[in-house]
């Protein structure tokens, strides 16, 4: 462990396969040209081969006389400790955009090779071998040239490049075996450091509130608001009493058993735009509006945290009313779909599909059934950080999901 080292982590990758994949050309002839885009291919190449080296099959060493399906001792295949590239190697292998970065990256790949070596042996605390220890000590006087009076640790240009999985994993698979990066991928020391997913989730959530702090400040007041409720910031609405209905009620169930179901106050009165229920006792609560208008069928989805609402989708009434009242609250959309549908009386009818990109605030409203007796559509309003994140989200679920 360096010195102010975070806890991160990535997946454990390894060296290249003996015929590189087509991508690692087109990576070199990039970098050849300085294209900027080369270190995306060479990425993606390292990705590659990776894969191909962990799907590759492994050839057991015997002893003589044992029998061929038995698995070969770790100190046969890999001779880990006298394996370890020099420090010309080193930096001739690890280089940055200029002279600042390929300082930086230089640091990060010797104290990278400084914590595979003690992950190895066992452990920071433990003695090594004479042979090894001088290794060690001629990476740690590289990793901390810069730094002398702190030897153990990293400067924060380096750090940034040390804690990342993927500056490990393309760092040592260009340096030792694909045996050897493979026993360190399963040391704690490496499989601690965050993946790039969890990297982003952390980003999110640290800067998630400043980021919803920022769309309500950049937002028009009105614009920030749904059905009465304020998006953003916390609410101080009473509990529903019982009978009323939360959005979630059936008429089969009934009101007033689904209020006591859901823990409703039987003194409370509702005053302002909305009241509560708890989802299920403490968790998380539901809002139901108390000031709808004739145009709304119901909420569909609700962004809540607690007591603040980051947005929600409603089912609406598809109405010429209502998109008049869309125009006069946000304007001129910023995009528009036409579509045209067919009603109960077989006249067609086309309706716009409208898209706000406003400050601080996304609202989309999409007429999804022109052709019913009573024609539907759908009303979508979310502070403008919720919208990304919905839409990251999405992403990531369309990229897991099933392909063509």
């Amino acid at each position: 462990m360096r010195g102010s080292l975070l806890t991160l982590a990535w997946l454990p990758v390894v060296a290249a396969a003996q015929s590189d994949p087509p991508v690692c050309a087109v990576a070199e002839r990039m970098r050849a040209a300085q294209d900027p885009q080369a270190e995306k291919y060479q990425q993606r190449c390292e990705m590659y081969r990776a894969k191909r080296a962990r799907t590759a099959p492994q050839r057991p060493v015997t002893a003589p006389g044992q029998p061929a399906s038995a698995p070969a001792p770790a100190s046969a295949t890999d001779d880990w400790a006298s394996n370890l590239p020099s420090v010309a190697t080193v930096k001739a292998a690890i280089n940055g955009s200029d002279t600042r970065d390929t300082s930086a990256r230089q640091e990060a790949a010797f104290a990278t090779l400084c914590d595979y070596i003690e992950a190895r042996n066992g452990g920071m605390f433990k003695a090594m071998p004479p042979n090894l220890q001088s290794t060690w000590q001629q990476y740690n006087r590289e990793q901390s040239r810069n730094h002398p009076a702190l030897p153990r640790s990293v400067s924060p240009a380096a750090q940034h490049y040390f804690n990342l999985r993927e500056f490990r994993e393309a760092t040592l698979t260009k340096l030792i075996s694909a045996t050897a990066f493979n026993v360190y991928a399963q040391t704690a020391s490496y499989r601690e450091l965050p993946t790039a997913e969890q990297r982003t989730s952390q980003a999110d959530g640290s800067d998630f509130e400043r980021r919803i702090e920022a769309d309500v400040k950049k937002a028009k007041k009105d614009n920030a608001t749904l059905l009465g409720v304020p998006l953003g910031v916390p609410l101080d609405y009473a509990p529903c009493p019982a009978g009323v209905e939360p959005p979630t009620a059936t008429r089969a169930f009934g009101v007033e058993q689904l209020a006591d179901a859901l823990g409703a106050s039987k003194t409370a009165k509702p005053t302002g735009a909305a009241c509560w229920y708890d989802r299920a006792r403490g968790s998380d609560r539901q809002l139901v509006f108390l000031q709808l208008p004739v145009w709304v069928v119901m909420p569909l989805d609700m962004n809540m945290a607690g007591l603040t609402m980051y947005g929600a989708t409603l089912m609406v009434r598809e109405t010429d009313d209502l998109y008049k009242q869309l125009l006069r609250k946000y304007g001129k959309p910023t995009s528009i779909v036409k579509h045209t549908f067919q009603n109960a009386y077989g006249a067609s009818v086309v309706r716009d599909e409208g898209e706000w990109l406003l400050p601080g605030v996304y609202v989309h409203y999409t007429p999804e059934a022109g052709n019913r007796d009573i024609p539907i559509g759908r009303l979508e309003v979310q502070l403008e950080t919720m919208h990304q994140l919905s839409q990251r989200q999405q992403e990531k679920q369309d990229e897991s999901g099933p392909r063509l």
